[in-house]
């Protein structure tokens, strides 16, 4: 019985160790715990379970006062086991959440990525299509110098005898200006003058009334016609007059009505009448100043000068503004077709000048000019119809008329090209493959002098079916 239990002692020498060699290897086994601790495998190795057995029974034999030579080894210490559970159930929550956390980041990751390439799939199919088409088209350069007829009586440029049409514009004026008299004194016997509007209210036909035609006043007096005039048919004129007898008797204010005597007993006599809206001045009869010869040279000068400015800003007005007219240099032509002096004076001492002018001028288009020059081209290029004029320069030489014909002299320098409706040619090119595209460009190459295509992105093979995703432009 001793020998057997003798058997199942194990003895443990006990020997004193020094505080210096407790503590280095207390620091070592603190070391060897920490290191194990931090191990990351799910499952505990038997290799580091047997080390960390060994480690706290060598620790417990340094305890002499915990172990004794009774002391039997029969199991491990429950405390072990229960800390290596511990520990495995540490490690094991740690890779539970770090799996868990990879799970999540993967599942996002992947998410986003779907989302993207929708977004990508999205943009790419319904955005980024795009095409960019820049085309040059072809010109031609042409000059031509010569002379060009103007004719009154043709609507169309005629490139057969180089002519275009030109338009006449003239316009007739007269006027009664005072100058005064520094020639003496004299006894003089003045008629009155002014102005009345005649009105024809009898018919559509013209109505010629001579020089000296009288009207008379309600009160009888008689005022003449200084000139011949044609009151147009159910319209007015307006005319100058002069008293039939001198002196201020005659110097009247606003008339409402001159009937005319000669048309007394007929439909005229109430259908053609006179108004006046300014009184008659100038009658008088006694001493007064006269005009000197050189008072009446001054006079007519002045009464020109005024009645020509007057006729050139009343001519330019008629020119319609957007009718793209260019009044030809050299064609004004301003002429005086009647011109009388009245002697005697009013009470201010002034006398005065009958003057009546004409003045004309012409003009065309110069569209008209533009199209001549495109005929003639298209002749000088095998009648190509085609053509058309991009731009040019013109420089105008001498005018030249006569009683028949006139004409003018130019320089023309011109670049032409073929067109290309733009909005045609879009709808022709949508959603063509880049063959086709090439096919469609190199059928009109004899308009396109080159073709710059850019399709993208990288992936689309056709133009977009989209006109707003296709940029075309022609130069």
């Amino acid at each position: 019985m001793n020998n057997s239990r003798q058997k199942k002692i194990k003895v443990i020498d006990i020997v004193r160790k020094s505080p210096e060699e407790k503590f280095e290897k207390i620091t070592k086994k603190k070391e060897l715990a920490k290191k194990i601790s931090s191990e990351q495998d799910s499952e505990i190795k038997i290799g580091k379970r047997e080390l960390i057995n060994e480690s706290i029974k060598e620790s417990a034999e340094e305890k002499p006062h915990i172990l004794d030579k009774n002391f039997k080894f029969e199991k491990e210490p429950t405390f072990l086991a229960v800390k290596r559970e511990d520990k495995r159930e540490s490690v094991h929550h740690r890779e539970v959440k770090e799996k868990n956390k990879k799970s999540r980041k993967f599942y996002l990751i992947t998410s986003l990525a779907v989302i993207f390439l929708i977004l990508v799939g999205f943009v790419g199919a319904n955005a980024l299509p795009r095409a960019d088409i820049k085309i040059t088209l072809k010109t031609a350069d042409w000059q031509w110098g010569g002379s060009v007829g103007l004719n009154p009586n043709i609507a169309e440029p005629d490139g057969t005898n180089i002519q275009i049409p030109v338009a006449n514009f003239s316009q007739t004026k007269n006027g009664t200006f005072s100058w005064p008299a520094t020639g003496g004194i004299r006894h003089v016997e003045n008629k009155a003058t002014g102005q009345i509007t005649i009105y024809d209210n009898y018919s559509n036909a013209d109505q010629v009334l001579v020089a000296g035609t009288r009207f008379e006043t309600p009160d009888g007096k008689i005022f003449r016609l200084q000139n011949r005039i044609t009151v147009p048919g159910m319209s007015s004129i307006t005319a100058s007059v002069t008293a039939d007898q001198p002196g201020n008797a005659y110097n009247i204010g606003q008339v409402q009505k001159f009937t005319v005597p000669g048309f007394s007993g007929s439909a005229k006599f109430e259908k053609i009448y006179g108004q006046s809206t300014q009184p008659m001045a100038g009658g008088f009869v006694g001493d007064g100043k006269y005009p000197s010869d050189s008072d009446i040279a001054k006079a007519k000068a002045n009464a020109e000068n005024q009645i020509k400015n007057g006729l050139e800003s009343y001519v330019y007005s008629q020119i319609p503004t957007d009718g793209g007219f260019k009044v030809i240099d050299g064609s004004k032509n301003f002429k005086i077709t009647k011109e009388t002096v009245n002697n005697n004076t009013d009470a201010s001492g002034n006398f005065s000048v009958f003057i009546e002018a004409q003045e004309s001028l012409q003009a065309f288009k110069e569209s008209d000019l533009t199209k001549l020059m495109t005929g003639l081209m298209r002749v000088a290029n095998n009648n190509d119809p085609d053509y058309q004029i991009k731009n040019y320069k013109i420089d105008y030489g001498s005018f030249s008329a006569d009683s028949k014909n006139s004409s003018i002299s130019i320089n023309f320098d011109g670049t032409f090209y073929k067109p290309i409706d733009p909005a045609d040619l879009k709808k022709q090119i949508l959603g063509k493959s880049e063959t086709d595209l090439r096919n469609l460009i190199y059928s009109l190459s004899s308009k396109i002098e080159k073709a710059d295509i850019s399709i993208g992105p990288f992936w689309v093979t056709k133009v977009p079916t989209d006109q707003n995703k296709v940029n075309l432009e022609i130069d």
